[in-house]
């Protein structure tokens, strides 16, 4: 993905070989001058590898542009003519060998293009605390756009699909309806992007596994029913204790080894492994910290950590009645609209307290010194 880079105006093919075989010619598309009246000197291309079956990276965001948190769609393209075909499958299609039961088959892909209007950066300590807080409660307005105003659930929020808007007016975009009372504010700093496993909520058709997402940022249930095998529901607020979790882990990212704590150096070390076991029980240990004030308030953490406290806090805080509630109601089989409600109910808390928080937030450089490796 190239990000707020300058592009030529004719965009040519980025590779005319199949990428999971150097040997094997393929035809490509001829370069051609985009559909589109102009493009913006700079702007941001998104590389995806979809399932033909899935609902469009495209139509994804198409559901809800011009809203706070989510790209605006030039167009997008194919780059070259080739499908990746079974036959091609870069890997076997499986996590680990014990958990291959349930998982889908591998499907055919086909290799497109996306163009953002959008220009931006990943998260880094380059930001300061203050910018990084609200683009975290930005992208989760995006989050909450897609799926009230396009019935979208994004599937896969992770630390690499939040962007910090650059060089553009950001002071117009929309706020979903049910946040209205909570939104006094146009502006967005922050999107969230990449849609290649997202899926119409409640829509039976093959788009995507409930088994879908990050590891690291993938919420307790959605982890802990993996590993034994269970069946489960991905729901917003699976996404939505996922951002809780990309900010801890940036935090301890942004934390270099020698100032982690010693529990920050057990999170960091379980986090970035790919043991299911092990990343559900530290996620447990993670949340039950953060939401027991007892524990929290003799809590030691690094600066970086501190720095976001007050939203880390607050999420959490939040997100243990919100997940109790959902689990009844799903065990109740209570009624579809009910769910629904409950379901709009947790944007309305987690973005209300997000909001709140990041605004208690430094305005001062994660690191100034940082440099990228």
């Amino acid at each position: 993905m190239n990000i707020g880079v300058p592009v030529r105006r004719m965009l040519n093919p980025l590779n005319p070989l199949n990428p999971f075989d150097w040997k094997e010619d393929v035809s490509p598309v001829g370069t051609q001058m985009l559909g589109v009246p102009t493009l913006p000197d700079s702007f941001m291309i998104k590389c995806s590898h979809q399932r033909k079956d899935c609902i469009s990276e495209v139509d994804v965001f198409l559901a809800a542009q011009g809203f706070i948190g989510v790209p605006r769609i030039i167009t997008q393209y194919e780059p070259a003519a080739f499908e990746i075909p079974e036959s091609k499958c870069p890997v076997l299609w499986k996590l680990h060998d014990e958990l291959t039961e349930g998982l889908p088959s591998y499907k055919p892909r086909v290799h497109r293009h996306l163009i953002f209007e959008s220009e931006g950066v990943r998260l880094s300590p380059r930001l300061t605390f203050r910018q990084v807080g609200y683009a975290m409660v930005h992208a989760m307005i995006g989050h909450c756009a897609l799926f009230t105003e396009g019935k979208i659930l994004h599937h896969d929020v992770s630390h690499e699909n939040i962007i910090f808007l650059t060089g553009l007016s950001r002071s117009d975009r929309k706020i979903p309806s049910i946040l209205s009372n909570v939104v006094s504010r146009n502006d967005c700093s922050a999107v969230l992007i990449d849609g290649d496993v997202a899926k119409k909520w409640r829509d039976n058709c093959p788009n995507s596994s409930d088994r879908s997402g990050t590891l690291p940022f993938l919420s307790r249930a959605l982890t802990t029913t993996w590993v034994v095998r269970g069946s489960v529901l991905h729901t917003p607020i699976d996404d939505l204790e996922s951002f809780i979790l990309v900010l801890y882990y940036n935090a301890l990212s942004w934390t270099s080894a020698d100032q982690r704590t010693a529990n920050e150096i057990v999170d960091w070390g379980c986090l970035n492994k790919q043991d299911l076991l092990t990343l559900s029980s530290v996620k447990q240990s993670i949340f039950l910290t953060w939401k027991d004030e007892a524990v929290e308030s003799n809590l030691i953490v690094s600066d970086t950590v501190f720095g976001f406290y007050p939203l880390i806090s607050a999420w959490t805080k939040e997100i243990h009645p919100i997940v109790q509630t959902a689990e009844r109601f799903v065990r109740a089989n209570q009624a579809p609209n009910e769910f629904e409600q409950l379901l709009e109910d947790a944007y309305v808390k987690m973005i209300r307290v997000g909001l709140d928080a990041a605004a208690k937030l430094a305005d001062v450089v994660i690191d100034p010194d940082f440099t990228d490796v």
